[in-house]
């Protein structure tokens, strides 16, 4: 399972409550600026789908670049339970442009964010300030779980204790950063 992704994102009423309660019960982690180009190829269009499971991500942060391939579970569906994610790092990120346009990838969207992280309990929590989108908290699972579900229990579990919001079921932030970006940038003309 190490290469699985199990994460919920959730609404911030106070950040400054909520950073509070997460110096008290963890350890910051990392605060940095994430620049997250996202591209799909043009024979397989990922975005074509009414709720695409396939993202292919390269991250700016820090000056350091990750490329990062996500399917998400179940397919094809309004909100996936969990993810198989590879990531590599990119020395250099204009040569990597270069092939991936050459091989007729086209960039979609850019999620531009702040990122501030923290650990509790095997778990990592961002609160992401997203341009165009707004601020969100995202729990991601760090540590052993039985099961999906399990791990999904354990995420709820937290965000009670951390008296996080759950996005209404219709929240289009539920299903991440990108389709929203997108479709407001695409869909909206």
């Amino acid at each position: 399972m190490s290469n699985t992704e199990i994460e919920k994102r959730f609404y911030v009423k106070n950040r400054n409550a909520l950073i509070g309660r997460l110096k008290e019960k963890g350890k910051k982690i990392y605060e940095n600026h994430q620049i997250d180009s996202y591209y799909t190829p043009s024979h397989r269009n990922f975005v074509e789908e009414r709720y695409p499971f396939e993202w292919l991500r390269l991250r700016e942060q820090n000056k350091k670049y990750i490329l990062t391939y996500k399917h998400w579970y179940p397919e094809r569906v309004k909100e996936s339970t969990h993810c198989d994610e590879f990531e590599t790092s990119i020395s250099d990120k204009s040569s990597f442009v270069r092939i991936i346009e050459a091989l007729d990838f086209k960039k979609i969207v850019t999620v531009d964010k702040l990122r501030l992280a923290y650990s509790i309990k095997g778990f990592e929590v961002s609160i992401d300030e997203v341009k165009e989108l707004g601020t969100f908290v995202e729990i991601e699972i760090k540590s052993e779980y039985n099961s999906i579900d399990d791990a999904i229990m354990k995420i709820y579990e937290l965000a009670k204790e951390l008296k996080l919001n759950e996005l209404p079921k219709n929240h289009p932030v539920r299903t991440g950063y990108p389709l929203p970006l997108y479709r407001k940038l695409y869909e909206s003309k």
